[in-house]
């Protein structure tokens, strides 16, 4: 208890910095048989009791079966602690800073580094190397080159949490609207705002009623879908010159923004991204058929619910992205895009190695399954190699809501508890090369949509097409700094979207100077060093 007391005032004096950064730090938009973690309490003990921080949690794990059966397998009590999005960092801060008993969580906002360096979260590698096959999934996360960003002076404080990099987001066209507008496919940012007027003003519906090209809002993906027809979805890159620079104050960032202001002056973007929230309200104006472009990261289940809507429809990925090819060739994701959270173990946390135990189960095959698609016999009939047959919505209803979810194989909290990788990983084969059993990673699908919908297996696609990233690293003073800088860059992107053409440019420079004074110039100066020493 001593230990504990001192313990809590040495987190409460180091995080008072900390706690200003989160705040200011918004999100955009965490076995058995078959290799999980150990699924009994230690010593024969009981259920060993989890508090488990996570965002946006809507399942009660006292009436959601797969939750129950979730608890069953790993024998544990789980409680979930939980806020909205645009409260997750304050949360999380706040958590860290009291001293609050947790035993893991899904952590993204700022302060990693200054956190793990004042132990506030335990440091795993004594355990995952003392006893590597028990947490063998963990530990392949953990040391793979792959995520040696997360590493903290080398050493173990978090489990990356593996994406498919771009979240497996991707746009799509309704194929019926341009063959009524007269138009093709867009493959340039100027066939993209052919796109944008004539889904605006031509009539794509035949119906007289009024439409859109895409709703897009500020904070989520549909506003990085048009960022990117000309800036790479990267951190650093390296101009022709060899010059590293910041691709938020770059070259093709400006002209990012150049393009979408003459979309919105020209009346063919709607008058609210700035202050839309609702992070679903691209994909809902796209199924009830206001707009013919949505970012959609399963259209599997959003081609269903677009033609339950208008059966005509007829959809085509926007892969690569229409893009200038002076700044960009279109992709959508980078190599440094296969991790999102990183799963922490606070010090504070009763139950470490148990919590390890639930992680490590959640990813095995078994877990993954459990998570993604629910229990064998009621919700599913059975699977053969990641194909799911006698998928039961009834059953399925009765624990979440399938608006909830993404599609008939996605529980809520299959993405963003340990992966948000619809499938399996093999960690066994791909011991050494994580990055190819990621690439090579199954993917759940029901044998309808297998049958059926062209687009099941969109994940994967995003990975052929990727930018590499020239930094590929976490940098302390990008750790200290980011938020007060993204919410510097989030006020300059609504200034040169709604203030007058004519000062487009000054607002540019004037955003660009704010940045490097507000710590820009020191993430340069550190990226550099790294980028020097290993180029």
């Amino acid at each position: 208890m001593k230990e504990k007391r001192k313990r809590k005032q040495i987190l409460k004096r180091s995080l008072i910095a900390l706690m200003a950064i989160a705040l200011v730090f918004p999100m955009m938009i965490t076995g058995c048989g078959d290799g999980g973690g150990r699924g009994g309490g230690g010593d024969g003990d009981g259920p060993t009791p989890i508090r488990f921080f996570r965002v946006a949690v809507t399942q009660n794990p006292e009436t959601d079966r797969v939750l129950i059966e979730l608890q069953e397998r790993t024998n544990t009590v789980i409680e979930f602690v939980t806020a909205p999005w645009d409260q997750e960092a304050t949360r999380v801060a706040t958590i860290l800073a009291s001293g609050e008993e947790i035993d893991i969580i899904s952590f993204a906002p700022a302060g990693f580094i200054e956190y793990s360096r004042n132990g506030v979260f335990i440091q795993l590698d004594e355990k995952l190397q003392g006893d590597r096959e028990r947490w063998f999934n963990l530990y392949t996360l953990a040391y793979s080159d792959l995520f040696s960003h997360v590493l903290v002076d080398g050493n173990v404080h978090g489990i990356p949490m593996p994406v498919q990099p771009g979240g497996g987001w991707i746009a799509g066209i309704r194929r019926d609207w341009l063959d009524n507008v007269g138009l093709d496919v867009p493959r340039t940012h100027e066939d993209l705002y052919d796109v944008f007027y004539a889904f605006r003003n031509n009539d794509p519906t035949g119906t007289g009623r009024e439409t859109f090209a895409m709703t897009v809002a500020q904070i989520f993906n549909s506003w990085w879908f048009l960022v990117n027809t000309h800036s790479r979805p990267i951190g650093w890159n390296v101009d022709a010159d060899g010059n590293l620079y910041r691709v938020e104050t770059g070259p093709g960032r400006r002209e990012a923004y150049r393009f979408m202001k003459r979309l919105f002056d020209d009346g063919l973007m709607n008058r609210d991204v700035i202050t839309i929230r609702d992070r679903d309200l691209d994909i809902n104006d796209f199924i009830v058929g206001n707009t013919g472009i949505a970012f959609s990261p399963m259209w599997a289940k959003t081609l269903e619910d677009v033609r339950s809507n208008h059966p005509e429809a007829e959809i085509e990925l926007l892969f690569p992205i229409p893009h200038n090819p002076e700044f960009t060739d279109g992709a959508s994701t980078s190599t440094a895009g296969w991790q999102w959270m990183t799963s922490v173990f606070p010090a504070t946390g009763n139950n470490p190695e148990r919590a390890m135990d639930l992680l490590e189960y959640l990813h095995s095959p078994s877990g993954r399954k459990l998570m993604s698609v629910g229990i064998e016999g009621i919700h599913y009939e059975r699977e053969e190699n990641s194909v799911f047959f006698g998928i039961n919505l009834e059953e399925q209803g009765r624990d979440w809501d399938p608006a909830d979810g993404e599609g008939p194989t996605g529980h809520p909290l299959w993405w963003g508890l340990s992966s948000t990788i619809n499938g399996i990983i093999d960690f066994r084969t791909y011991e050494h090369d994580l990055l190819a059993g990621l690439q090579n990673a199954s993917t759940f699908v029901m044998y309808e949509d297998l049958v059926r919908n062209p687009f099941w297996d969109q994940r994967k696609l995003l990975t052929t097409l990727s930018a590499e990233e020239q930094v590929p690293i976490w940098l302390e003073s990008g750790s200290e700094h980011g938020g007060r800088l993204q919410g510097i860059r989030q006020e300059f992107e609504a200034r040169m979207l709604l203030e007058s053409a004519d000062d487009f440019d000054a607002i540019w420079d004037e955003y660009v100077a704010t940045m490097m004074a507000n710590g820009l110039a020191e993430m340069y100066e550190e990226a550099l060093a790294w980028w020097t020493a290993n180029r």
